[in-house]
């Protein structure tokens, strides 16, 4: 949560310095005259200031996944880790989390090992 008010912070600076031309800080006090150094500044303030941003609030938290499967066809159970793709190896089709096929189908639960 905090990497998205120093984003914020970046870039409202760097608006600052691009439409003001001016830099004003408790212990800084620049000003731009006749030169374009605050353009340079400015854009590269807004870049960090973007980047920062986007990368708080891309999702960077990985996809569960299902430890164990089971093939619908051949009822083989694997370990998702053994599996190429998450396709049995007999059959090639797709493979289900065990959990969601003994939910989907509570008759089979007395097969269940």
């Amino acid at each position: 949560m905090f990497d998205k008010f120093i984003g914020i912070g970046f870039i409202i600076v760097a608006l600052k310095v691009l439409f003001i031309q001016d830099w004003r800080g408790n212990w800084i006090d620049y000003r731009f005259s006749n030169n374009y150094i605050y353009m340079f500044l400015g854009i590269s303030l807004l870049v960090i200031g973007i980047t920062w941003l986007y990368s708080a609030f891309k999702s960077t938290k990985p996809k569960p996944q299902a430890e164990h499967t089971i093939c619908p066809t051949c009822k083989q159970t694997y370990n998702f880790t053994d599996l190429k793709d998450g396709k049995c190896p007999t059959c090639d089709i797709d493979t289900i989390e065990i959990e969601h096929y003994y939910k989907d189908n509570p008759f089979k639960e007395d097969e269940k090992e």
